[in-house]
This record gives C-alpha cells, sequence and structure tokens, in this order.
C-alpha cells in the first residue's frame, strides 16, 4: 500500500487497501485494524476516477462485512444496500457481483432478525449464480444452505426440508467431500428432521456432518 501510494498509483494502493480490510476484518477478526484500512481506502477513493461509483460499492461492501462481524447491523445494512444500488445501475441485475451482495445484505437482513426482507434476498442471490455459474457451482450450494437455514427460522419446516435436501444434491465434486459447506447442510438438515421427529434420519444426517467436522477440523487442532 504504501509504496503504491509513494508513487502516486492510487489505484493499487485502493485495491491494497481492501484487501487488508477484507482479510483483517472478516478473516481474522480485528475489526478495528480493518476499519483503520477501509479510511486508507476512503484517502484513496478520492484520487480515482469513479464514474460509475464502482471502487464506492468495494468500499462500503468491505465496510459492511466487518460492520456485520462487529454486531453493528443495522450500519452493515446501510453499507450492503448503497453497495447492491450502485453495482446494479453500473452492472445489471444478472451480475455474480450482484448476487454476493444480495447474499450479504440478505444475511444481515437475518442477523438484524428482519426475516421476511432476507428470504426474497436469498432467492434472489440463488437464482442469479444459478444462472451465471451453474446449477452444480460451490456457491449454489452456499446459497441453497443459507436459504434452508433461514426458512427453518422462519418455521416452515417442509421448505426448509427440501431446500436442505437441494444443497445436498449438489455433486460433492463442486464443493468437496470435506467441505465445511457440505457439513453445515448436513446439520442443518438434521435439525429440521429432529423437529419433525424423524430422530433415525436425523441422527444419520448428524453423523454425516460430525464426520466432515472432524475430518476438516481433527481434535487438538
Amino acid at each position: 500500500y504504501f509504496e503504491a501510494a509513494e508513487v502516486h498509483a492510487w489505484d493499487l494502493a485502493f485495491v491494497s487497501a481492501i484487501r487488508l480490510a477484507q482479510i483483517l476484518g472478516p478473516d481474522l477478526g480485528r475489526h478495528d485494524d480493518a476499519m483503520l484500512w477501509a479510511k486508507h481506502a476512503e484517502l484513496q477513493l478520492g484520487r480515482l476516477p469513479d464514474r460509475q461509483g464502482l471502487h464506492r460499492a468495494i468500499l462500503d461492501a468491505a465496510r459492511a462485512l466487518t460492520l456485520s462481524k462487529m454486531d453493528r447491523t443495522e450500519e452493515a445494512i446501510v453499507k450492503f444496500e448503497s453497495a447492491l444500488a450502485i453495482r446494479e445501475a453500473s452492472l445489471g441485475s444478472s451480475h455474480t457481483l450482484i448476487a454476493t451482495t444480495l447474499n450479504n445484505l440478505a444475511t444481515a437482513y437475518a442477523r438484524g432478525g428482519q426475516l421476511d426482507r432476507a428470504e426474497p434476498l436469498y432467492q434472489r442471490a440463488l437464482s442469479v449464480w444459478r444462472t451465471t455459474l451453474g446449477g452444480h457451482h460451490p456457491k449454489v450450494a452456499t446459497a441453497l444452505l443459507n436459504l434452508a437455514v433461514l426458512q427453518r427460522s422462519l418455521g416452515d419446516l417442509d421448505a426448509a426440508e427440501r431446500v436442505g435436501a437441494e444443497a445436498l444434491a449438489v455433486p460433492k465434486r463442486a464443493v468437496g467431500a470435506r467441505h465445511p459447506t457440505l457439513a453445515q447442510a448436513y446439520a442443518n438438515l438434521a435439525t429440521v428432521q429432529s423437529t419433525l421427529g424423524r430422530f433415525e434420519e436425523s441422527e444419520a444426517n448428524y453423523r454425516h456432518a460430525l464426520r466432515i467436522f472432524e475430518e476438516i477440523y481433527p481434535p487438538g487442532n
């Protein structure tokens, strides 16, 4: 970042600051450091041509991810909504970035207890990812899982089970047989089946989830 800024490579400095904010906040939990690097990115943003606002959308989305991790949900929603509006105006409604922003905004709404507002956003994200990436992409499995968890929270257990089964139907080659998303899908489906009183099926799926988690995170690690 500092080397780029020193030679007035503002675009590279901006990207470096954004990447540091993304790593330090959502990935490492160093939220204050992440927000500081977001301020550095804001400084460089003022030096960049940004007629479509896409750099601003990147910054808003990066800040929103960290704010969400800090449980500052209302602030995160405002930033995600800003990023979504900019990206839809510039990229249209069928770009993969739109799906990512929709998914993140839906998650923020769900964390804030606004479940009814989250569901259509998850549905839109799923539709865009299916259209742009195909039905066997890992992001589709993630979107299905998010939607199934939300439907379970809403009490729509039939829909939660149906969508949860879809998440498992995404070929294992897409996410890998030892992927956390697959384990979470098994665990979510097991919870739904337990609530429905189907305990044998529930136990089998919990065991699938546990086996995957133990392979990914061995005892002592």
